[in-house]
């Protein structure tokens, strides 16, 4: 309940607290002790904190396959959940690998109609959205996004999760009104669903702000990723790859504007927080790098410039 309210924290030390007791109970090698595993990396992916997430992922699994096995939903499940984490390390490759061996997984054992496949094929369509495969995500976000009003109705939140991917993907393709309309809607049933202040709805400000930024409207893009701000400094306390992502966003709109010290401030504010929590070698510090170096160039600073741009 915790995690589904966006209260992270919390829901980390129920979830350790319930290991700890499956454990002294039921053993090490027991499915129940794997399930609550697997709740606290999902603790810990919330909180943007990937190598933690991983490492109990892998526990979970490893109890999996050892004693219910590896045609079990539970296997897929963990084995989706990795794949969800080697994409937010920027590893997609892997992440295509692991999460389509998930979906056949749970097609074979759940079937078609299942909320689970539905969800599995939201993550592919994810992985290969970040490969920029868009024709291939379109198809999966489709079919994620058919499978899921079937199985869940249009007002659910993984409804609303899936318009969210569809725009993404229509954003990627330059067709930005399409994009802004779909993730209007998204954040609509998110609020109605899960209320203003949820992550989810942090994630759709953010997006629509994107799209609003991609068609010029820059003061509108500023509303709302300052919407997004709010929720995620409320609740990840200005510590997750969310977050700077959403710093970075700001930095752009006040560099197309030309304020360029404010762009440095918060690109800059981006790069730092990406370092702790995604580490250097992770695209997404490449680019707070490649765009503070961006401003230095605009304000003729161009020693610091090409030091940024060879990092």
């Amino acid at each position: 309940v915790h995690e589904s309210l966006g209260k992270y924290d919390e829901a980390l030390k129920c979830h350790l607290e319930a290991s700890e007791i499956t454990q002294r109970a039921l053993g090490s090698n027991h499915p129940e002790y794997a399930a609550c595993l697997h709740s606290v990396g999902s603790a810990y992916d919330s909180q943007g904190r990937y190598k933690q997430a991983m490492a109990y992922y892998r526990r979970a699994l490893a109890i999996d396959r050892d004693t219910i096995g590896c045609d079990h939903p539970d296997y897929a499940v963990n084995l989706r959940e990795i794949a969800w984490t080697l994409e937010s390390q920027g590893q997609a490759k892997k992440a295509l690998i692991v999460s389509s061996h998930a979906l056949n997984i749970l097609e074979r054992v759940l079937g078609p109609a299942h909320p689970q496949y539905a969800l599995g094929l939201f993550y592919v369509a994810s992985v290969y959205e970040s490969q920029d495969n868009y024709p291939k995500a379109l198809q999966f976000y489709r079919a994620a996004l058919n499978s899921t009003e079937r199985a869940l109705g249009p007002k659910h939140p993984e409804y609303a999760k899936n318009l969210h991917g569809l725009g993404s993907v229509f954003e990627s393709d330059g067709k930005y009104l399409d994009a802004l309309r779909t993730y209007q809607e998204a954040l609509a049933i998110e609020q109605e669903a899960l209320g203003e202040d949820h992550p989810n709805c942090a994630i759709s400000h953010h997006s629509i702000g994107s799209a609003y930024f991609s068609l010029g409207m820059f003061d509108e893009a500023l509303v709302s990723y300052r919407s997004a701000q709010r929720i995620e400094k409320n609740i990840h306390r200005g510590d997750h790859p969310e977050y700077a992502s959403t710093l970075h966003s700001l930095g752009s709109v006040a560099d197309a504007q030309g304020k360029y010290d404010d762009a440095w401030r918060y690109y800059t504010k981006a790069l730092n927080l990406r370092e702790r929590t995604l580490g250097k070698n992770h695209p997404s510090y490449a680019a707070s790098l490649e765009d503070i170096g961006s401003v230095y160039e605009s304000q003729g600073k161009y020693i610091e410039a090409l030091k940024c741009l060879n990092e």
